[in-house]
């Protein structure tokens, strides 16, 4: 049986950038694929975890997968770091006395992308009104519906958004148009893809949303694209910044700690600026395209200023 480093695993929550809660037996996060507040959990001592939302649906297990969903960290890092399986690569270095710049280190192959099929069921949203309706109410109109591919799914009542890299779908995110219910297509690797990667053809910069309707609303700058959660994965930066110059955080405000980690980062190697809403707006989606236009136009550099928790109403 693994016996799990409690304190390795406390290290890297309170190290990772991503905004946490702690009670006397559990840390407590947003979850990254329903993005329910405080319902995904990572018990302290025995390290199982779950999201009361998504636990249905397979959502929980060992920590070193929530763990991988929430900071975007290699699976066999995390494992060392848990569970001291295997040597880290700094000690195999050290002992057969090897520079890091000599050594070779091949990374494991990489799972292919699975393409998908649409759900038959599925229809443009254009031919439901119930769905424009309730794109209406959040200020997303026909020609959006077209230049993003928007579906309507009947039988749940739901919005769909595409997951589409270079034309190819490789899943889709559904919102209720009753109580604002996420879900995810099931095995779809978020931390791999962007949601409207296409859209990064052609700009100088990119914008990096959590959410489709906030991408949506920043469809007036370019370069507007989805992370399906405020964790960015090493392989989604990889996908947003390739050829770019300048990056714009768009985070929902309540994301401090991961704006933060992602300037940090990138400021070294890209122009980065922070696009926030405005006063009165709680994130870009609940803004007009004008709007998050505007502040695209004065958005402000990123220069290593923290930001808690931002509360914009």
């Amino acid at each position: 049986m693994r016996t799990l480093n409690t304190e390795n695993l406390r290290k890297i929550i309170e190290s990772g950038g991503v905004f946490f809660k702690e009670n006397p037996s559990s840390f407590v996060f947003t979850c990254p694929r329903c993005g329910k507040k405080d319902r995904l959990v990572i018990h302290k001592a025995e390290g199982f975890w779950c999201c009361y939302k998504c636990k249905d649906e397979g959502f929980k297990g060992r920590p070193e997968y929530a763990l991988k969903e929430l900071y975007g960290l290699d699976l066999p890092y995390l494992r060392r770091e848990l569970y001291g399986e295997g040597p880290s690569i700094a000690k195999v270095f050290i002992e057969n006395n090897i520079q890091w710049w000599d050594a070779e280190v091949t990374p494991p192959p990489e799972e292919v992308l699975q393409e998908v099929a649409w759900n038959p069921a599925f229809v443009d949203a254009r031919e439901n009104h119930y769905a424009m309706a309730y794109l209406d109410s959040r200020c997303i109109t026909v020609q959006d519906v077209v230049d993003y591919g928007i579906k309507f799914n009947p039988t749940w009542g739901t919005v769909v958004f595409p997951v589409q890299l270079d034309g190819k779908l490789y899943g889709w995110q559904e919102r209720s148009i009753k109580d604002n219910f996420k879900y995810t297509t099931k095995g779809l690797k978020r931390e791999r893809l962007i949601m409207f990667g296409d859209r990064l053809k052609g700009p100088e910069h990119a914008i990096i949303t959590e959410g489709p309707v906030d991408a949506i609303k920043a469809g007036l700058c370019g370069g507007n694209v989805c992370t399906m959660g405020k964790a960015v994965s090493d392989r989604q930066l990889e996908l947003i910044t390739e050829g770019k110059k300048r990056i714009y955080i768009g985070l929902d405000p309540d994301a401090g700690n991961e704006i933060y980690r992602l300037g940090s980062k990138l400021m070294s190697d890209f122009e980065v600026y922070l696009l926030h809403p405005p006063k009165g707006r709680k994130d870009l989606g609940d803004c007009t395209q004008y709007e998050v236009l505007e502040q695209f136009k004065n958005a402000p550099k990123f220069f290593g200023q923290r930001f808690f928790n931002i509360k914009r109403r």
